[in-house]
């Protein structure tokens, strides 16, 4: 097995975490090396540059915890019931939480739950991301995409849109905690000479190799992590015959959506700009179709958010 001379720095005082093989330590450590790069990072940031970078590896090689690991360094605030909230897993998730984030704020990706296909999960990602990234950078936001690999993403994001990549793997198919970095230039590199090579991650040299410790569950509480993993899971495999509704379907379904969206624009034309709200166009709805009209300001939010999108689409932006 390699052997690493790794150099630890300690970032945090405030909690006690296991060492990397099971004695107790007090404080929070990172590489060295990763905490430079992270340290960069957050000055781009903080200048308006992208701060979106994918993390890739097999399931439960521990991407999801070094993610959260590198999330809680770059914004201190995800920790706890408001890192379980910024952990997101479905484009939707995605969508509610930049409306709420503040920024300088961290929000992990974990792709890696979703049933089926993979390369569904991965275009829903993108296509959420593309329709984002100026209101990400706006505000400062920190994006980690836990995904199997950097081959899954289209050359725009693996390329242009990802500053670095961390793969996490085993050097023995038993021990966790390693990892390898890809600077913004190897990353491309990767990209290219690797896909061409059946997703060989071993065609480029890293910039480095790495270690981190086993911070499982001390970020975010493992079981209630676990509980909303499931639960998007379950939603995904029982929705799983209505992804697959027949084209006539989706097109109605589109057109409804499309008709309340006109619906709205006719309706807002009319109404002082602190009254065009959401909330007050359920009520105007609700007003005029009584009691048939069940949806509520959320649903009007997706059904406009779907509007939106196909109206783009369709105009080619």
């Amino acid at each position: 097995m390699t052997k690493f001379h790794i150099h630890w720095e300690k970032v945090r005082e405030e909690q006690t975490f296991p060492a990397l093989r099971g004695e107790t330590v007090q404080g929070y450590y990172i590489d060295r090396i990763l905490k430079e790069n992270l340290d960069h990072l957050i000055k781009s940031v903080k200048n308006r540059w992208d701060g979106t970078f994918a993390v890739t590896g097999l399931e439960g090689g521990g991407k999801s915890t070094l993610a959260q690991m590198i999330a809680n360094y770059c914004d201190p605030s995800f920790i706890g019931e408001e890192a379980l909230r910024r952990t997101i897993f479905t484009s939707e998730q995605f969508y509610d939480i930049l409306e709420t984030a503040k920024p300088g704020q961290a929000i992990v990706w974990d792709e890696m739950v979703l049933a089926g296909d993979s390369s569904d999960g991965t275009t829903s990602l993108q296509k959420a991301l593309k329709k984002t990234f100026t209101l990400i950078r706006k505000k400062q936001l920190y994006i980690i995409l836990v995904i199997p690999s950097i081959f899954m993403l289209q050359t725009y994001f693996a390329l242009f849109r990802t500053k670095f990549l961390i793969h996490v793997y085993t050097p023995d198919g038993l021990e966790r905690g390693f990892f390898k970095f890809y600077s913004y230039d190897n990353k491309r590199e990767l990209y290219f000479k690797g896909k061409k090579n059946n997703w060989n991650m071993g065609v480029v040299k890293p910039d480095f190799v790495g270690q981190f410790r086993n911070y499982t569950g001390y970020f975010i509480d493992d079981e209630k992590y676990q509980a909303k993993k499931d639960e998007v899971t379950e939603k995904l495999n029982s929705d799983d015959g209505q992804s697959k509704e027949s084209a006539t379907r989706r097109k109605i379904r589109v057109q409804r959506d499309l008709l309340i969206w006109g619906e709205y624009q006719r309706w807002a034309s009319n109404q002082p700009p602190k009254e065009a709200t959401q909330s007050h166009f359920v009520d105007h709805l609700r007003d005029r179709y009584g009691e048939i009209f069940v949806m509520d300001t959320k649903n009007i939010r997706d059904i406009f958010r779907v509007a939106k999108g196909e109206i783009e689409s369709r105009s080619g932006n």
